[in-house]
């Protein structure tokens, strides 16, 4: 997590300085690095199951490039809070424009009574609970609703990983430790503000 955080730090940094570089004269409000933030609901799913979710992505915007740290609230499958970064890449600045989009991050998932619970009855360990990994990438299209408001609807493929171990002691006098991975793939239809 803090390679990724040092990462963007450079990355706007960069931004930054190539911004003051650049002849004062010329310069327009697009050449300028403009926080901004994007919330989103998505559906998420394959064909027999679809779930909605949410996301929030805190970045910057310079000139067509847009780069964020996002979180989300992914129930699919079990509740998760995904971490990522968000890169996005538009291909006009227009009214009505396109771009594309990936995420890169960790699946963080959560401890619950009934599926993954920390004990058993009798006290013993149960369950411990692993980072995964997630990912997201896609194409969407914006409009521009104001001067610094847009709407986003974008169609992708989101990856996320589960890890957990399971503890059981009905084989012998030692508890056993059994390491578990799901890797769900499915759609991702998501649509929301950036401003």
């Amino acid at each position: 997590m803090r390679f990724l955080i040092i990462i963007s730090g450079l990355f706007f940094l960069n931004m930054q300085l190539t911004a003051q570089v650049t002849n004062p004269d010329r310069e327009t409000s697009s050449d300028k690095v403009k926080f901004s933030v994007i919330q989103q609901v998505a559906i998420i799913g394959n064909e027999v199951q679809a779930i909605p979710a949410f996301q929030v992505i805190l970045g910057a915007q310079y000139k067509r490039y847009f780069l964020g740290v996002g979180a989300a609230i992914d129930p699919y499958f079990t509740y998760s809070f995904p971490l990522f970064v968000d890169g996005r890449y538009t291909f006009f600045d227009k009214r009505f424009s396109s771009y594309v989009y990936g995420d890169l991050g960790i699946n963080k998932m959560v401890h619950s009574s009934e599926r993954f619970p920390r004990e058993w009855e009798n006290g013993t360990h149960a369950y411990t609970l692993h980072t995964g990994l997630y990912y997201d990438y896609g194409l969407g299209i914006k409009t521009k609703l104001a001067r610094s408001l847009y709407y986003t609807f974008s169609i992708g493929i989101s990856f996320k990983e589960t890890k957990y171990s399971y503890s059981n002691q009905w084989w012998g006098p030692t508890p056993q430790e059994e390491l578990y991975r799901n890797v769900a793939s499915r759609f991702a239809v998501k649509m929301g503000l950036q401003f």
